[in-house]
């Protein structure tokens, strides 16, 4: 969900880095995580704020592995990012749709590789997201 919080994401991607994983998902569930269709709305999600902050920190994590490492900015170009950041959102049955969009566009804007919404409701949803 959060790995720890920002102060354990620069170790968590570089250990997932190192054993060869393609992507980590960052979330905005309040641990313990619960399954959001067992929960329905009853989920804990954090404020957007504090979503925003686990996603930046994963993301910059993961450049400053990156550096570390030498990665130069054409690798990068030609092979992606060491580690993708998938940014996922839980909130859509506990704050609404729209909220959803809000966290969604946010997460984009901050350089998620992926960007994720759970628990939507309609087709019509998936296609404004979209």
């Amino acid at each position: 969900t959060g790995y720890g919080g920002s102060a354990n994401m620069l170790r968590t991607i570089s250990a997932l880095t190192n054993a060869g994983a393609a992507a980590i998902t960052i979330e905005d569930q309040v641990f313990p995580k619960k399954c959001t269709i067992a929960v329905g709305d009853k989920i804990r999600i954090i404020d957007r704020e504090a979503a925003t902050q686990r996603v930046n920190a994963a993301i910059g994590a993961r450049n400053l592995y990156d550096a570390k490492w030498s990665r130069s900015k054409s690798e990068s170009l030609t092979n992606g990012p060491g580690v993708w950041i998938v940014a996922r959102t839980d909130c859509r049955l506990a704050f609404g749709f729209q909220e959803t969009i809000e966290r969604c566009l946010r997460f984009e804007n901050m350089g998620a590789d992926v960007v994720y919404a759970e628990n939507l409701q309609s087709l019509d949803e998936y296609q404004k997201l979209r």
